[in-house]
């Protein structure tokens, strides 16, 4: 797959890459350290009110780790509560 020996963005799974590319746009439109703060602030509560606040969905939705969510969650002093079961 990596010829060269190096794995590149282009060797990874779309939903790595997707995640990747997300990030990246988010670090273009941040101009300051204070807009990537709101920026990613933003991007955590999307995602865990799209996960209806399950940690372990919003982490797959942002293509990070679990507690990177649970980190974020207590650095920004955020208080979701889990939404009913479907």
């Amino acid at each position: 797959i990596a010829e060269s020996g190096l794995i590149e963005c282009r060797h990874l799974p779309g939903n790595l890459t997707s995640a990747e590319e997300r990030f990246e746009s988010g670090r273009q439109r941040s101009a300051s350290g204070t807009d990537e703060m709101s920026a990613e602030k933003e991007e955590l509560i999307e995602a865990l009110v799209a996960s209806k606040g399950n940690k372990t969905r919003a982490a797959k939705i942002l293509g990070v780790h679990r507690m990177t969510v649970f980190n974020r969650i207590r650095k920004y002093g955020l208080h979701f509560k889990q939404g009913p079961k479907s």
